[in-house]
C-alpha cells in the first residue's frame, strides 16, 4: 500500500496520522471526492471502502478476545482434548523448541497482557465520537490476537512426549 500513494493515504493514515479528512497524494494534490478530473480509476470505491470506520471504543474487543482465547485454550492445553489435539496431530515435526514450563509463561504472560489492556480500555479511556478507524485495521487487530492465542502454545504442544496434564506438577513459578 505504501508503493501506491492512494491506497497509503486512504487505508494506513489513522488517528493522529490523519491530518485532515480529505487524503492526499505525496505532491500536495487533493484526490478526495472533490478533486475532479484528477480522479484516479476506482477512486469512489477507494474513497467508501475508506468511510467505513469503527468506533475507538471497538478497540477493547481486541483484549476481550485475547482473554477469552487465553481461557479457551487453558483448560484444552493442561488436559489435551478439545481442538489441541486436532491441531497438533496435524504436524509432521516431533520436536519442539519449548518446554512446558516457557509455554505456560508464554500463555500467561498473554493472559495477563490481555487483561491488563482490558482493564486500561474500560478504566480509562474515555469515549469520543471523533476517534475512530478504519475497519480494516480493526480486522486485522482481531486477527491477530485470534492467531497469537494459539502462537503461544503451538510450538511446544508439537513435542510426541508432550503431555500437558502429567507434567503440570512440575511447573515452579519464580
Amino acid at each position: 500500500m505504501r508503493l501506491f500513494p492512494p491506497l497509503a493515504n486512504r487505508f494506513l493514515a489513522y488517528g493522529s496520522r490523519t491530518a485532515t479528512d480529505q487524503p492526499s497524494n505525496f505532491s500536495g494534490k487533493s484526490i478526495g471526492k472533490d478533486r475532479g478530473s484528477t480522479r484516479i480509476q476506482g477512486s469512489n470505491f477507494l474513497d467508501s471502502f475508506a468511510d467505513l470506520k469503527v468506533p475507538h471504543g471497538w478497540f477493547a474487543s481486541f483484549y476481550v478476545l485475547s482473554v477469552l482465547a487465553s481461557c479457551f485454550w487453558a483448560p484444552q492445553l493442561l488436559f489435551k482434548f478439545g481442538l489441541v489435539p486436532y491441531i497438533t496431530a496435524s504436524s509432521s515435526r516431533t520436536g519442539s523448541s519449548m518446554t512446558l514450563q516457557q509455554v505456560m509463561v508464554a500463555w500467561a504472560l498473554m493472559l495477563v497482557q490481555g487483561a491488563r489492556r482490558l482493564y486500561e480500555c474500560l478504566a480509562f479511556t474515555k469515549p469520543s465520537s471523533s476517534s475512530q478507524m478504519w475497519i480494516g485495521h480493526w480486522a486485522v487487530g482481531v486477527w491477530f490476537y485470534a492467531t497469537v492465542s494459539v502462537a503461544v502454545w503451538i510450538e511446544g504442544s508439537r513435542k510426541s512426549h508432550f503431555s500437558f496434564g502429567c507434567k503440570l506438577h512440575s511447573l515452579t513459578v519464580v
